[in-house]
């Protein structure tokens, strides 16, 4: 009897268990509690979607396109008018495809940059090289050296200089096929030419109204009179934020940085110099930009120059073969 009275107890027990089981999934279900847990599961889902996502497109935008230029840099020049009556020497500036050596660029550079009347560079016949620093000019025996005017003589002496020193070149030997010296116009006898300019410090935007259209041609800050020193000369930052502007009275060149661009950071460390700028201009504007701080960098006799351009997400090094002269 207390076995059937055990038995009875257990089962009505266990249909209660049962009953408050399903009442429990029931109002779970009429307070909308089930479709909440779903939901919150869902949303947890789609937040880490969200999250990944945007940890994907930070990683695109950190990414910048590294590019390295090591390619020969090459230099042409002409003389051209600055206001009615003063001259001066422009520099075109590009990298080349053909692996050319130093001496053989100079040697290209002076020939397709005479000026002069007589054609006179075309007498050269070759640059050849004696060392780092020293290179033999060999003219052949009908050279016209001789007849140079004393105009033409100024502007050929300070070509050599501005090309040799931009080569990486402090002495020029003059030979006439085997034999040392020429006579070198007004100047008389020469055998040996020492590099000397006057410290430079930046370069300046010439726009020359004879070609059209209007090419840019490069003049240093030198030559059109801006400042290149205070007490001292100018370290590479400094020369950067100087070359920023130019002279109010400036006639026929302007600044490379316009307006809209923003040099964020310059800095030089062993001969290696790190320039960060943001801008608004075009690709052509940039491309002045580029050749400008790649021609200082070349006074300064550094190694390369990097430019990182926070606006097109680049960052470019230029590389140099001019070796270092004490």
């Amino acid at each position: 009897m207390r076995k059937l009275l055990f038995l009875i107890g257990s089962l009505i027990l266990l249909v209660g268990l049962i009953a408050c089981s399903d009442n429990s999934e029931d109002a779970n279900e009429e307070n909308g509690l089930g479709d909440d847990i779903e939901q919150d599961s869902e949303d947890n889902d789609q937040s880490e979607e969200v999250e990944d996502s945007n940890d994907d497109q930070e990683n695109e935008e950190d990414v910048y396109t590294e590019e390295t230029i090591d390619s020969p840099y090459y230099i042409t020049g002409r003389i051209v008018m600055l206001g009615e009556n003063s001259e001066a020497l422009g520099f075109h500036f590009q990298r080349q495809d053909a692996d050319q050596s130093r001496e053989e660029r100079l040697l290209q550079s002076l020939q397709e940059s005479d000026f002069t009347s007589i054609d006179v560079l075309a007498d050269l016949e070759d640059v050849r090289l004696v060392d780092d620093s020293t290179i033999d000019l060999i003219f052949n025996e009908d050279h016209k050296l001789r007849i140079l005017t004393s105009a033409e003589q100024y502007f050929l002496t300070e070509m050599l200089h501005e090309f040799s020193d931009l080569y990486g070149f402090s002495t020029i030997n003059f030979y006439v096929e085997d034999d040392q010296g020429v006579i070198y116009g007004q100047y008389g006898d020469l055998e040996t030419m020492e590099v000397e300019l006057e410290e430079n410090r930046g370069y300046y935007v010439y726009e020359d109204p004879v070609e059209q259209p209007p090419e840019p041609l490069f003049l240093n800050a030198q030559t059109v009179g801006e400042e290149v020193k205070d007490e001292t000369l100018f370290n590479f930052e400094e020369t950067i934020e100087a070359i920023s502007y130019s002279n109010q009275d400036a006639e026929g060149y302007r600044s490379a940085i316009g307006e809209s661009i923003q040099i964020i950071e310059v800095s030089v460390e062993d001969r290696h110099a790190t320039v960060v700028l943001d801008h608004e201009e075009n690709r052509e504007s940039i491309e002045e930009l580029e050749v400008v701080l790649q021609l200082t960098a070349l006074d300064f006799q550094l190694e390369s120059i990097q430019l990182i351009d926070e606006q097109e997400q680049t960052d470019k090094t230029f590389v140099f073969d001019r070796p270092h002269i004490e």
